[in-house]
């Protein structure tokens, strides 16, 4: 039984979200009676379905997040905020005479991808390669995946898990920078920082969706509108607005433990509620007005543990498109979406660069 409760406001997700009767749904359950019943080895998936913290409970989620924490703390975010403010600025410079450009491909994608294979321990050169193993991997997150993508996903994961290992193996490419593949030991086998780098990287495509989602906003806007995106003491609220009326994560799943009906999946609409919560209003409007309640990033214990990265990466790529094209205007409307139920983005965003 499924209920999708598309007009839940931000209170009654965030109760959803840190309920004790409602947990995240048992994928690695899931995937394993599906190889049982078919007879068709997939140990690449089960590898990775067992370290996706989204969909983890218990101390087995503990554990790996707790490692992943260590690594996404503050320290490490201030040290690689500069470096991130020059990707952006380089992607931005990129750019230059180009009259328009997609900035899905050309900018969004080279942005969040670089900043966070880096910041993995990935080669940035691979990126390419590695975003599309990423889009097969992520139908393992979607409702009731189709069991004919199955063996493409297997192989994709593979051949994923064979290059992680071999940049793990090698010197990072950040120079003195803290990877996660080869930060400081914290309790983590060898297997299990492979396959968590991995997750954590197609988990941070959602910052790529979502920064095409406010990239595509802010390209609407009058240029005297985005002022506050180059304004040190408003950037920030500005950016959060940003991310809470454009976040591409559409809703997260949760199951019933208790309570009636027992086991009844909910779809907790965290998009919708979050451009809710802003009451229609435009994302810059009264940004300095203080923080902007939502759900962008879920709540509870699952809480994304990446969001003060997501935060600077949106906030400087959009500061370094500002700044470097300040007439920046949309060309047309975007020819289609992401594939994907629960995310929303736009397939490409061609602007004109003035």
């Amino acid at each position: 039984m499924t209920a999708t409760a598309r007009s839940m406001d931000v209170d009654e997700c965030v109760a959803v979200l840190r309920s004790r009767s409602s947990d995240v749904v048992d994928l690695p359950r899931f995937f394993a009676e599906i190889e049982q019943a078919s007879r068709t080895p997939i140990p690449n998936i089960r590898e990775q379905v067992e370290r996706l913290l989204f969909f983890l409970g218990g101390e087995r989620h503990i554990e790996l997040r707790r490692a992943a924490l260590a690594f996404f703390r503050p320290t490490i975010l201030a040290q690689w905020q500069p470096e991130i403010a020059r990707c952006a600025d380089e992607a931005a410079a990129n750019l230059d005479g180009r009259g328009e450009a997609d900035l899905v491909a050309d900018f969004a994608r080279v942005v969040a991808g670089d900043v966070v294979c880096r910041m993995i321990g990935l080669p940035a050169a691979r990126r390419e390669a590695f975003d599309l193993w990423t889009d097969e991997a992520r139908w393992l997150t979607e409702p009731l995946p189709p069991m004919r993508l199955l063996p493409r996903i297997e192989a994709a994961l593979g051949e994923f898990a064979a290059a992680v290992a071999q940049a793990a193996a090698a010197p990072a490419e950040s120079g003195p920078l803290p990877t996660f593949l080869h930060q400081a030991d914290d309790g983590l086998s060898p297997e299990d920082r492979i396959w968590l780098a991995m997750s954590l990287y197609g988990a941070s495509s959602v910052t790529r969706h979502t920064l095409s989602n406010t990239i595509m906003t802010v390209a609407g806007l009058p240029p005297a509108g985005r002022t506050a995106l180059l304004d040190g003491k408003m950037r920030m609220a500005a950016v959060e607005r940003l991310i809470a009326s454009g976040t591409s994560f559409q809703f997260l799943i949760r199951e019933r433990r208790r309570g009636v009906p027992p086991g009844a999946r909910i779809e907790v609409p965290i998009g919708p509620a979050s451009a809710e919560a802003l009451g229609g209003a435009c994302p810059l409007g009264a940004a300095s007005g203080g923080s902007v309640t939502h759900v962008a990033f879920g709540a509870g214990v699952h809480k994304c543990l990446g969001a003060q990265l997501a935060r600077l990466i949106i906030a400087e790529a959009l500061a370094a498109l500002v700044r470097r094209f300040p007439r920046l205007a949309l060309a047309g409307p975007p020819s289609g979406c992401e594939p994907y139920a629960m995310v929303t983005s736009p397939t490409d965003l061609v602007c004109r660069l003035t």
